[in-house]
């Protein structure tokens, strides 16, 4: 029996996609503690928090392979972010907009008939835009306006440019690790 690819752009998602979904989700709020031990480093610890965060929303995809994957990753990280540590609602609505574009760029992709999520190439444009819109939300409207961090300009811009570079990092490292875990369950 092979399996068929299907052409269908908008399939429903499965109870093993929600849990595997969930599972990236909680992985990244736990890798939380990982950057949050660099605090001191603080706003350079953040690249790390970008680079998980990409690793683990790329990684979903490329096992559940259907838009909206990425969105809902960061749905679940923040919810538990809201239940666990108290986040407030306006930061986690900002925060769950993080997987849109990559959501859109795989609809397109899909859209066209391709696989994106099998695609090195395709997996690595989706990380990158998870990583920039991550950084947006990130450093320009939370840090920003909402929280209102007293930060130079020249600082935001750089760690932003290091948290895309640490996220597109991340995207690569989350194709593969997606890939693989995607190999061991069928």
């Amino acid at each position: 029996m092979t399996a068929r690819v299907t052409s269908k752009v908008f399939q429903r998602f499965t109870a093993v996609d929600l849990v595997t979904i969930a599972v990236f989700g909680a992985l990244w709020r736990a890798m939380w503690y990982v950057w949050n031990v660099f605090g001191f480093l603080f706003p350079f610890n953040q690249v790390l928090n970008t680079f998980f965060g990409v690793l683990c929303t790329i990684a979903a995809l490329v096992i559940v392979r259907k838009a909206g994957a990425a969105t809902l990753v960061n749905i679940a990280a923040l919810l538990i972010n809201v239940l666990v540590q108290g986040e407030t609602l306006t930061v986690a609505l900002v925060g769950v907009t993080t997987g849109i574009f990559a959501d859109i760029y795989c609809y397109f992709i899909l859209r066209a008939g391709g696989d994106p999520f099998g695609s090195l190439r395709h997996m690595f444009i989706a990380g990158l835009l998870v990583a920039v819109m991550h950084n947006i939300n990130l450093w320009i409207i939370m840090m920003k306006f909402l929280y209102k961090v007293p930060m130079a300009n020249s600082l935001v811009a750089a760690v932003f440019s290091l948290g895309v570079i640490g996220g597109a990092i991340g995207g690569l490292a989350g194709f593969f690790l997606g890939d693989r875990i995607k190999g061991l369950i069928g």
